[in-house]
């Protein structure tokens, strides 16, 4: 399986028709980011080096994604109708 991360009409699309298929992949899932949730946590983050200043330590800050695929395609659309407005 060959995930990608991005979740365009094309691919919502190939998703309920199962799959995508090109000469050099075939797809059968796609991984959406929340960018409004992306975008929250990197103003925190920075207000928080910000208020920090050089006693900040570098960390790896998560912002998991949803994994969609013909099998939660339906439930991933009701949960998240906006996603399919890009």
């Amino acid at each position: 399986m060959v995930i990608s991360f991005c979740l365009q009409k094309a691919v919502i699309s190939a998703l309920r028709r199962r799959r995508i298929t090109s000469a050099l992949i075939t797809m059968t899932a796609t991984d959406w980011e929340n960018s409004s949730v992306e975008g929250v946590t990197l103003v925190d983050t920075i207000n928080q080096i910000t208020s920090a200043g050089s006693s900040w330590k570098p960390k790896t800050i998560d912002v998991p994604g949803i994994l969609v695929d013909s099998s939660t395609l339906s439930e991933f659309t009701q949960q998240h109708p906006n996603a399919l407005k890009s």
